[in-house]
């Protein structure tokens, strides 16, 4: 029975596959797993899926078309047919197990809706409180800087934190609870991805503020303040003085790209 249909289910495992990145590319989600600048990949894995999943059908057409072996065969025919059984049925065996593994991703999808890396991982990664230019970049000194990563850029380029005292500073993150940080302490963090979510690094910047204590862990704020200099884990650092924190909902693109 798999054997018959085994061209069919495999068929219908590929037209999913290629249902689950287009949606995954029609809703943006797709960023969620890998840098922006790959998702054309992404749309010519779905061309391919599809016209592999044609080239299936167009087999299993002509297999249908074919004669039906003899099933009249003498005692000879039988036993010379037996390792073939076996053989078919090891087949069996295999094709089962393949068209599960090629379901797995489409299930793993429909059963854990896609979210962006937060405060979870952090824990698991750690946090990052420099991010070097790459040797590509061109320095602005007339540009300030617009996000977390700029800043961190900035920090990289200058030795001394107090060179950013006074500063101003509005970013957009999400809060990250240090249990190293003080009461009042906070990160305001992203993730920045080079190729996908696997190489994914946290970067943040440490925010004081008399509202540390009441923002949850993985809700997306926007932080208004000047820098001034403090210490985390025994080394002067920039810190965000806090004028405002307002909750806002998570950017469209949550990561950062180098």
């Amino acid at each position: 029975m798999m054997r018959k249909y085994a061209i069919p289910l495999r068929v219908l495992v590929l037209l999913a596959l290629a249902a689950m990145f287009y949606a995954k590319l029609s809703n943006g989600t797709i960023a969620f797993y890998i840098n922006q600048r790959f998702a054309w990949l992404s749309l010519l894995a779905v061309l391919l899926l599809v016209l592999f999943a044609l080239s299936l059908l167009w087999q299993w057409s002509q297999q249908r078309r074919r004669a039906l072996p003899t099933l009249n065969a003498d005692e000879d025919e039988a036993e010379l047919l037996i390792p073939l059984r076996s053989a078919r049925i090891e087949e069996r065996r295999l094709n089962g197990w393949g068209i599960a593994l090629l379901l797995l991703p489409a299930v793993l999808a429909l059963l854990f809706p896609p979210r962006p890396l937060g405060a979870g991982a952090v824990q698991m990664r750690g946090i990052g409180l420099i991010a070097p230019d790459r040797p590509t970049t061109t320095v602005r000194t007339s540009t300030e800087p617009s996000n977390i990563l700029d800043w961190l850029r900035a920090f990289a380029r200058e030795s001394d934190p107090a060179a950013f005292a006074g500063r101003e500073v509005d970013v957009v993150g999400f809060v990250y609870k240090d249990p190293r940080a003080a009461e009042d302490e906070f990160w305001v963090a992203r993730f920045m991805v080079s190729c996908c979510v696997a190489d994914a690094s946290a970067v943040g910047l440490l925010v004081r503020s008399a509202e540390a204590a009441q923002l949850q862990a993985d809700a997306w704020v926007r932080v208004v303040g000047r820098f001034g200099v403090g210490t985390f884990a025994g080394e002067r650092v920039p810190v965000i003085f806090a004028e405002r924190v307002e909750l806002t909902e998570p950017p469209a693109q949550p990561y950062l790209y180098p």
